[in-house]
Order: C-alpha cells, then sequence, then structure tokens
C-alpha cells in the first residue's frame, strides 16, 4: 500500500517489480537447469564405482 501510494498505479511501478523479481526467477531457473544437468552424471558415477556406492 505505501509503495502504491507514492508512486501510484503506474507503469513506473510495474517496471520496479519486475526489476526486483526478475533476478529470483533467474536464480531459480539456473537452479533447475543446473540440477537437471548434473545430478544424472553423479548418480552414473556413483553407480559405476561401487567401492564409493557404501558412503
Amino acid at each position: 500500500m505505501v509503495v502504491a501510494h507514492r508512486s501510484g498505479f503506474s507503469s513506473d511501478l510495474y517496471v520496479f517489480n519486475i526489476a526486483c523479481a526478475l533476478p529470483g526467477i533467474l536464480l531459480l531457473i539456473a537452479r533447475v537447469v543446473l540440477a537437471q544437468a548434473f545430478i544424472p552424471l553423479y548418480r552414473e558415477r556413483r553407480t559405476a564405482l561401487p567401492a564409493l556406492s557404501n558412503l
């Protein structure tokens, strides 16, 4: 309410909200992409080395 009162419902407020949310969204996408890329590789290598699978 305070932000809306100070800046009004203009395009500036929308740009500000997007600018604040964008880094979090990009970080979330990067985490998902890295997890999908490296977890299968980790599982493959872990099952390939039976001596380390007991850890």
